[in-house]
């Protein structure tokens, strides 16, 4: 899903440490379209460059005589919209090499708004819209800001007061801040959702779903590097019209199995085995490129394949538990009729792309939620409800019941909730699923990026060699079938 995110991007690229021709295609890709490049040393950069086909007249020097200036300036290039890539002389940058400052300049930037002690999403969310408001990039005296709010003790309740905090620090409390929320926690004079437009944004998280579960399923095994990310980018430009458009060229139900059918025909290593991974944790930091440090990418790079459950799950759970809250926390009767209703409404609306997966050859379709529900209550009841709360449960059970025995589970170090159901349950579901290879991940500002590739590394060097000693045992030989015979039913007696 990283491929959206084409504006005001900084990128971080290794590059070969011997051979020019070691250097991936991303990389090069990104080199290739970058505004800037910052390089260590610019004389041994250009030489790389010019071996690559790359013209290097985009070249910035960034070393550590002139890093802690020249941070500020790569950083008001990337709030005018500017793509950054950083390189050093050899290997990948920030660890000992100039570009650290570079990345810490770009986290103070969001940390400006919002303390540490908050956690990770929020300053993450905050930042990024300030990031957007102070970039000049639009009229602030024709702007608005929207925001979900979820109430309870998760700190996305916050996030509004922490933005409405933010732009009267900045000078700009005059940019109003909506609330997106459905317990009436506030409301927008003026602001209004019509039916319409919901139905598009349900249709929007269905398609973006399809997309990349189709798109992580194949990319691994591509016989043509970039071709998976080529046609990605062709069908979410065409999702993007017809929604947007007054009269778009297909509907919903042809976008479904267009997107299927052509990542179904797409060229690939059929023969390839790789050990599958499944993502799971809280929702910011489990979909966002940037919160997660890529972790897609990083599982691709290092010989797997991710497998990310889809975000409207995440709705249908908020949904599901809601005949809970009626049953046994005092909700009243609407809270039970949402769930019976909304339920059956979400699996209707997302029946095209259900058909269209369950007729492919590659695709799995995802599990009914009430499914899910089964499989997590052995661990916690439903009435865990704070952060991802059971679903978190149900859906490290649903990958491992489902092909996927390597999870890992990540989460903001400040979340509490996330931490008792994600951690809180592991011991519980490796008991119950001896195969099971789950690691627990935490992302913030201050974390180790080294710790976090440490520990994905240990569980997919276990992931590795579960999958080869699968492919060692030999297959037992199987009976020949028995002949079909057609017997009379028996007669019974009754007494």
């Amino acid at each position: 899903m990283d491929e959206m995110n084409t504006v005001g991007t900084l990128y971080i690229v290794a590059t070969p440490i011997g051979n020019a021709r070691d250097m991936t295609e991303r990389g090069r890709q990104i080199l290739e379209t970058a505004d800037i490049i910052a390089a260590e040393d610019t004389r041994r950069s250009v030489v790389l460059l010019n071996k690559l086909g790359i013209r290097g007249n985009q070249l910035s020097a960034n070393h550590k005589f002139n890093e802690y200036g020249k941070a500020k300036w790569f950083i008001e290039q990337l709030r005018q919209g500017k793509s950054v890539a950083v390189i050093t002389d050899a290997g990948t940058p920030c660890i000992s090499d100039p570009g650290n400052e570079l990345i810490r300049a770009a986290i103070d930037a969001g940390l400006k708004y919002v303390n540490n002690d908050a956690c990770y999403p929020s300053i993450t969310a905050v930042g990024q819209l300030m990031e957007a408001v102070t970039s000049g990039r639009y009229d602030t005296d024709h702007l608005a800001l929207i925001m979900s709010q979820t109430g309870g003790c998760c700190r996305a309740s916050n996030y509004i007061a922490f933005i409405r905090r933010a732009l009267k620090k900045a000078g700009l409390e005059h940019i109003p801040v909506i609330s997106l929320n459905a317990n009436g926690m506030e409301t927008n004079e003026g602001f209004r959702i019509s039916p319409s437009l919901l139905l598009d944004a349900a249709h929007g998280i269905v398609l973006g779903d399809l997309l990349m579960r189709c798109l992580y399923r194949v990319r691994p095994y591509e016989l043509e590097k970039g071709s998976a990310n080529a046609l990605h980018r062709k069908w979410r430009d065409i999702c993007i019209d017809s929604l947007t458009s007054e009269h778009p060229k297909y509907r919903y139900a042809q976008l479904c199995r267009g997107i299927v059918e052509d990542f179904d025909a797409l060229p690939i290593d059929e023969t390839l085995k790789k050990p599958r991974v499944g993502v799971v944790g809280e929702i910011l930091v489990k979909y966002m490129p940037l919160a997660n440090n890529h972790v897609v990418d990083l599982l691709e790079r290092e010989g797997a394949e991710a497998v990310v459950p889809d975000l409207l799950d995440f709705f249908a759970a908020t949904i599901y538990e809601q005949d809970f809250k009626h049953t046994h926390l005092g909700k009243g009767w609407t809270a039970s009729a949402s769930a019976k209703f909304g339920i059956p409404a979400l699996q209707r609306m997302r029946r095209p792309a259900i058909e269209a997966l369950k007729a492919s050859k590659r695709f799995d379709p995802p599990m009914a939620i009430n499914h899910v529900a089964e499989l997590a209550k052995p661990f916690l009841s439903i009435g865990n409800q704070y952060g991802e709360g059971w679903f978190l449960a149900g859906e490290m059970a649903e990958l491992i019941t489902s092909g996927t025995p390597n999870i890992v589970c990540i989460q903001p170090f400040a979340c509490l909730p996330n931490h008792v159901v994600g951690k809180g349950v592991i011991k519980a579901l490796r008991a119950a699923y001896p195969g099971a290879n789950i690691v627990a991940v935490d992302y913030d500002p201050g974390a180790s990026e080294v710790n976090q590739l440490n520990r994905i590394k240990l569980m997919l060097t276990a992931a590795q060699r579960a999958l080869h000693a699968q492919e060692a045992t030999p297959k037992k030989p199987q009976p020949p079938e028995a002949p079909s015979i057609s017997l009379p039913h028996p007669k019974v007696a009754m007494l």
